[in-house]
């Protein structure tokens, strides 16, 4: 048991130190130490997990990227994560025919952007302004389908509470 803690704790000042250095070192190893974590837990728990993780990275934003890259945040990060998890999760799609008619409006809105591509002088700025419609249609997606009832929502709302108080009191403090 000795070996094991010497030999943690010398990998965990090797790491803080590549990490001084080389920031995004520690992506793979929090990947591989969580995907060893989460070896036997339902993808469905992971997928909710993940949500609740988006909701708060929501507010929180861009206060919780990675040091030296600005615009790779927490937020993006556990969405797109999010997504490719829930692309393999079991679900049932009978509620989504009551919403049928937004999902579409929003689609379309999607598809027109797709067209103005065609005489966009801006390019880049274009395909991220698209990115950021998917995005918000995805985040509106999953909000909607994790939150179909009313104590669904009240526990969506305590979390925003207390992530904004917890943002306020730190602040004052």
């Amino acid at each position: 048991m000795a070996i094991k803690k010497t030999l943690f704790g010398a990998l965990f000042i090797l790491i803080s130190i590549i990490c001084a250095i080389y920031p995004l070192i520690i992506l793979p190893v929090l990947l591989i130490g969580l995907c060893i974590f989460i070896m036997d837990v339902q993808l469905r728990r992971i997928t909710q997990f993940l949500f609740v993780i988006v909701v708060i990275a929501a507010i929180f934003g861009p206060y919780l990227s990675i040091p030296g890259f600005g615009g790779l945040f927490l937020f993006r990060v556990a969405l797109l994560l999010h997504f490719v998890l829930f692309l393999f999760e079991k679900k049932d799609w009978a509620w989504l025919s009551k919403l049928k008619v937004p999902f579409l409006a929003f689609s379309l809105w999607i598809l027109f952007s797709i067209i103005t591509l065609i005489w966009s002088q801006d390019m880049q700025l274009s395909l991220r302004a698209i990115y950021f419609q998917l995005e918000s249609l995805y985040l509106i997606f999953i909000i909607v389908y994790y939150v179909r009832q009313v104590k669904n929502l009240e526990k969506l709302f305590f979390l925003d509470y207390a992530t904004i108080s917890l943002i306020h009191w730190s602040r004052v403090l």
